[in-house]
């Protein structure tokens, strides 16, 4: 029963079965794009963020936030961790038939 108990943590951890999906924000200033939680960068004029749509880097001067998707560790065939896999392959400029974050 302990050896259970050690193990099922250890294969859910090594298993790489999920994907962990950060937040999902829409960003409003004049124009409405989406970025993830992780995908933002502080600078000395605001705050710079990367639409998941395009790749591009945005950096709005007047914004609100708002959270549209919470994220979690999710299954890789759940549609929003599939969703969020092909932003990232795209943000990443990766056009192989690789999965994001396979190694």
């Amino acid at each position: 029963m302990i050896r259970m108990l050690i193990a099922l943590p250890l294969l859910l951890l090594t298993g790489g079965c999920g994907v962990l999906v950060p937040d999902k924000f829409e960003v409003t200033d004049g124009i409405k794009f989406t970025t993830y939680s992780n995908d933002g960068k502080e600078n000395m004029l605001g705050y710079n963020f990367v639409d998941a749509d395009s790749g591009d880097m945005v950096m709005p001067r007047s914004y609100r936030v708002r959270t549209i998707a919470v994220g979690g560790m999710l299954d890789r065939d759940d549609p929003a961790a599939r969703e969020y896999l092909a932003d990232r392959r795209r943000r990443r400029g990766d056009s192989s038939g690789k999965q994001a974050g396979s190694r």
